[in-house]
């Protein structure tokens, strides 16, 4: 098993700020590194590709459906599949193996109760579209991922009202050495 870290430790973009945090991820252990993707059409994978080869880290992607978009209200199930076929575009071009996320519909955009039989078939014939896209194969990530304030959207709607660790290199650190001691052999040293 390999062991990666959610960038939304940090921001909900992919910068020149966060890209030169891979080095300093890479040296904590990390294998990998989870990028934040809400803005597909707009994403730049070529420097990204970059600086994770430089790095030496892999990546996932972290995605979630924006607001309009949504496997389970058939009339908005286009404009899903068009939004996840982006993103899997750039997960191609990335060459990331896994794409996560709450596919199914936008953060915080729920009724509070369970999906109708109507709602579910909605959502898997959906993912199926998308799967059938995708062909990437699941190769072992294990990502660390929590959310901070600084993301105003997941903030919002996650309802996150402190953080859990004082600096998002803290939560990496003793993440990781969580990780290591439930998992022993998951991750080799660097």
């Amino acid at each position: 098993m390999r062991l990666g870290i959610n960038l939304m430790a940090w921001s909900a973009t992919v910068g020149p700020a966060e890209r030169a945090l891979f080095p300093v991820l890479a040296a904590l252990g990390y294998e990998g590194v989870e990028l934040p993707l809400f803005h597909p059409a707009a994403f730049d994978p070529a420097p990204v590709r970059e600086a994770l080869q430089a790095s030496g880290l892999e990546c996932t992607l972290a995605c979630a459906l924006p607001e309009g978009a949504s496997l389970l209200v058939p009339d908005a199930q286009p404009a899903a599949l068009a939004f996840l076929r982006q993103c899997l575009g750039v997960a191609r071009a990335l060459g990331a193996s896994v794409l996560c996320g709450p596919l199914y519909a936008p953060v915080g955009v729920r009724t509070g109760a369970p999906p109708t039989a109507a709602e579910w078939r909605a959502a898997v014939e959906g993912l199926r579209v998308v799967a059938a896209l995708a062909a990437v194969g699941y190769r072992g990530w294990l990502v660390c991922e929590t959310f901070n304030g600084q993301i105003p959207e997941i903030a919002a709607a996650t309802a996150i009202w402190r953080p859990l660790f004082p600096d998002p290199l803290t939560y990496a650190r003793e993440s990781l050495a969580f990780l290591r001691r439930l998992l022993p052999t998951a991750g080799g040293e660097r």
